[in-house]
């Protein structure tokens, strides 16, 4: 089927929907109405019917209230019935019975003669018709004296009254409404129109019955039945507008669809058949396949299918090139604002995509590169307020007309760092070289003078002249402390290492230092999470480090305060975590706390964390110092990788 057949196929539901829908609300609407008429009608029956006996019953208690009272007032039989059938409506005659059943009396208030049995029997009710053949029912009322029934009054009430007096305004004017009884004969009317025998009707309980032009209801209670019957015109009057409305509809919705169907031929299907064909060509050029549908539709999606899956190949293609390229890569539109970067320049420079994109050029140079190819040796960028030392090449393409600067960056921060450190190691070996070479020159000096010196102040009494000694003495061993730091710093790493458990050398080293703690009111505290694991480096330089931390921690509390040591296994290190709770190191002086001859102390050589880190990275291990979490003291953490000792070679 092709496209043409389809849509003309849609546009003739589309027009033939809406009239069917209407016309299956307008069905809808009458069925509905319909039934709410009957619910509606069934229930004025029900009620009527009900009103109908209640009445009946209620004229019968008034007639016996006013017997009792007529005769309390000592009326005559004859005033009795004579004042009833005056004062209630429908009560037009009346007659008195003895206690035998023998008719005594009879007063009417019609011109002609009641007719009233010689002898009443049956003390019921009973329905009969007048000479007009207007219904009315007799029923008994007892004359009784305390527990003697003396006689009987029978009355007659018109029900064609009682009938009008309930049903006056409570029927539409068309409705047919009629009292029945159970033999089928009507009693009463609203009015005189229904000619048949109802008797057909009484059989059942209550029946609906919808015919071409009536809707008829039948309602039973008790001996008695109401019939309703109503014009379908007149239940169905509220949609007659909307069965013209629906012609209009069809009028106008097969016009629009004529008008629709010619302008679909001339001005879509003919160019759609040019574009089906260009399609077809293209596809056999540009992708080397030939379409096989004659479906219109299947024809473009096919070809829109291979298209879309042409772009996502090169789309896969471009983005393994750009993710994985060794160099970072930055795309910015032409007004400067990033609108990507590669996988490699978010992994170099430690920085989330969704943080880099839509900043400016600016934003992360500090400056607008000019708008043409360049090659920059040396550009400081600025990421997340850290600076980086890159190289930097600029290009700019053209793609659909709209320019876009693409940078490829190479971080060159550790480069010149190693280049920095390098200098310092150069200047720190030949610093190392001069100090073993001065600490030999001075030290014999140095310990001549502390001899005589201690010679002196054994020798002498004098109080003055033994403090001046005792400076003498102090700076000396002072100078030869500084001297023995110097010869540590310039000799080369030993290579005694063995094996040697973690836990035992840091109890070592705290046991060392217990006593200046212990004077310095500090206490030392000792947690570790490895059990017996031995790790295989170098001892003495590992105590040595330790005291050297663990006392500069000592030196920085203040009384009352604590140091805690904890050893651990972290991602195949051993890790030492010094905690102090002293006022801490300031941010600034962080980075140049490993530096030689730079102290916190007032007293210090600066020559101790310098040495403390040689020996800790000649150990193949690293050691950082951080501020405390809470901003109170600082942590010293030391990691020792595992290493596990080859026993052919021995190391």
């Amino acid at each position: 089927m092709t496209l043409r057949e389809k849509i003309l196929i849609i546009l003739f539901l589309m027009l033939t929907i809406p009239i069917g829908l209407s016309v299956y609300h307008y069905s809808t609407l009458k069925k509905h109405l319909i039934n709410t008429e009957i619910e509606i009608l069934r229930s004025k029956a029900e009620n009527l019917t009900t009103k109908f006996i209640s009445s009946i019953n209620n004229c019968k208690l008034k007639v016996s209230s006013l017997v009792s009272l007529y005769k309390s007032y000592n009326f005559s039989i004859d005033e009795i019935i004579w004042r009833i059938t005056g004062d209630l409506e429908g009560i037009f005659e009346g007659a008195y019975y003895d206690n035998n059943g023998k008719l005594v009396k009879t007063i009417s208030r019609e011109t002609t003669s009641p007719k009233f049995p010689l002898y009443w029997k049956e003390k019921r009710q009973e329905v009969k018709f007048t000479h007009y053949g207007e219904p009315f029912v007799r029923f008994i009322v007892e004359n009784r004296e305390g527990d003697f029934t003396e006689g009987f009054f029978l009355f007659s009430l018109d029900l064609s009254i009682l009938w009008q007096n309930l049903v006056v305004n409570y029927f539409s004017p068309s409705t047919e409404i009629a009292l029945i009884d159970k033999e089928g004969n009507i009693y009463a009317l609203s009015s005189v129109k229904i000619k048949e025998n109802l008797e057909r009707f009484y059989k059942e309980e209550s029946f609906t019955q919808i015919e071409k032009n009536y809707l008829r209801i039948f309602v039973k209670k008790g001996s008695w039945g109401i019939y309703i019957e109503k014009p379908i015109s007149e239940v169905l009057k509220p949609v007659e507008p909307l069965k013209y409305k629906i012609l209009f509809s069809g009028v106008i919705l097969t016009s629009l669809g004529g008008s629709l169907v010619v302008i679909l031929v001339f001005r879509i299907f003919k160019p759609l058949e040019d574009f089906k064909k260009f399609l077809s060509i293209w596809e056999k050029t540009n992708l080397g396949k030939k379409v096989n549908y004659k479906d219109d539709i299947k024809i473009i999606t096919q070809v829109f299918k291979d298209l879309i899956g042409k772009i996502e190949e090169q789309r896969k293609i471009y983005n393994c090139f750009f993710e994985n390229t060794l160099d970072g890569v930055i795309l910015f539109e032409g007004s400067g604002k990033i609108i990507n970067v590669n996988k490699t320049f978010c992994e170099t420079f430690k920085v989330n995509k969704d943080e880099i994109l839509g900043k400016k050029m600016d934003d992360i140079s500090g400056r607008k590169v000019s708008f043409y190819p360049v090659f920059v040796q040396e550009e400081k960028l600025i990421l997340k307020g850290k600076e980086y030392l890159c190289e930097l090449k600029q290009d700019i393409l053209h793609i659909e007309g709209k320019p876009y600067i693409v940078w490829r960056v190479k971080d060159k921060t550790k480069e010149k760092e190693l280049q920095i450190i390098m200098e310092q190691t150069s200047k720190l070996a030949l610093a190392g070289e001069i100090a073993c070479f001065v600490a030999h020159q001075i030290n014999n000096p140095l310990a001549s003078i502390i001899g005589y010196a201690e010679f002196l102040l054994m020798q002498t009494q004098d109080d003055n002249f033994r403090e001046k000694l005792e400076v003498i003495i102090s700076q000396a061993r002072k100078c030869s402390e500084t001297m023995r730091f110097l010869l540590e710093l310039g000799k080369p790493m030993g290579n005694e290492a063995k094996y040697v458990n973690p836990v035992d050398i840091t109890l070592e080293t705290l046991r060392i230092l217990q006593p200046k703690a212990k004077k310095c009111q500090i206490n030392l505290e000792f947690e570790g999470f490895i059990g017996n694991e031995r790790i295989y480096t170098f001892p003495w330089q590992l105590e040595q480090v330790l005291i050297n931390i663990i006392d500069n921690a000592i030196d920085a509390s203040p009384k009352g305060s604590k140091v805690k040591v904890i050893v651990k296994e972290q991602n195949g290190y051993i890790t030492w975590e010094v905690r102090d709770e002293g006022k801490g190191i300031p941010d600034d002086e962080l980075d140049k706390i490993f530096e030689p001859f730079y102290s916190t102390k007032e007293n210090g050589t600066g020559l101790g964390l310098t040495i403390a880190k040689r020996m800790i990275e000649g150990m193949g291990g690293k050691i950082d110092i951080y501020r405390n979490e809470n901003g109170k003291g600082t942590v010293v953490i030391i990691s020792i990788p595992k290493v596990i000792k080859n026993e052919n070679s021995g190391s």
